[in-house]
């Protein structure tokens, strides 16, 4: 466990994978040409939202922790391994004998479109006690994916109740989906989720503060279906924050460790 004196620029709360990345020339078809193709390349990648969101905040320069759930299997001691190498801090990380959650991820080679097909042992899930408070309490930004919904509304709500600078990344529409956007001090939305929630099919109405489902601005929005490398995209924002106040918008395919 973290100690109680230690202050983080960052500590994100959710999920992790290990993604098996299928290159494809196509996009997959029921019928004719695309119903069966070659693999043009294949990875083993460390993913999942807060895991990647979180190695991209370390190669930026932030101290981060992760904060979630890992199994016992190969991925799960991949997983590990990889976060420690990047210069995330793992030691509020809870191991269960499980498989890790894990991703097979289709991508086609000509658009970038991707279909993902995932599976998680429900043993994975974090529970609301499990959440190491002060370490939250102690962290100028807190950032909670959607995957463990109650652990992320409580994070949340600590993290506010600190005075931290709170985000998130809503990628479904639950019923605690309002809930968690409410609570944040900054929705971060994958692209699909403010039409599904306002029934408002555009872009510039849903941002409007007259519109916002939440009551209130800043909320924004990431491409739900583009580049399977995963976004770093609250990570990026983290660190505009802290140099001058400002949030901006960058994407990335997985960062490199340092050297």
């Amino acid at each position: 466990m973290s100690t109680s004196h230690e202050r983080w620029d960052v500590v994100g709360i959710g999920a992790n994978s290990v993604d098996f990345v299928n290159l494809l020339p196509g996009y997959p078809q029921p019928f004719g040409s695309f119903a069966k193709m070659q693999i043009r390349d294949r990875r083993v990648l460390c993913g999942g939202q807060m895991a990647t969101a979180m190695s991209t905040c370390a190669s930026l320069g932030l101290k981060s922790k992760y904060v979630g759930v890992s199994g016992t299997d190969e991925n799960g001691r991949r997983i590990r391994q990889e976060l420690a190498r990047r210069d995330v801090d793992v030691s509020d990380l809870i191991i269960r004998d499980a498989e890790n959650q894990f991703a097979v991820i289709l991508v086609d080679e000509t658009t970038g479109e991707r279909i993902v097909l995932w599976d998680r042992d429900e043993r994975l899930r974090l529970r609301d006690r499990e959440l190491p408070t002060e370490a939250i309490a102690a962290a100028r930004a807190v950032h909670v994916d959607d995957v463990d919904d109650e652990a992320a509304l409580r994070a949340a709500r600590l993290g506010r109740a600190a005075g931290a600078f709170v985000t998130s990344d809503i990628d479904r529409v639950t019923t605690k989906t309002t809930e968690l956007a409410t609570v944040v001090t900054h929705a971060i939305l994958a692209q699909h989720v403010p039409a599904q929630l306002t029934g408002i099919d555009d872009t510039a109405r849903w941002r409007s503060p007259a519109t916002s489902f939440i009551g209130r601005p800043p909320f924004t929005s990431t491409p739900s279906t583009r580049p399977a490398p995963v976004t770093s995209f609250a990570a990026a924002s983290f660190t505009a924050f802290f140099k001058d106040s400002r949030s901006i918008k960058c994407c990335a395919w997985r960062t490199p460790p340092p050297r």
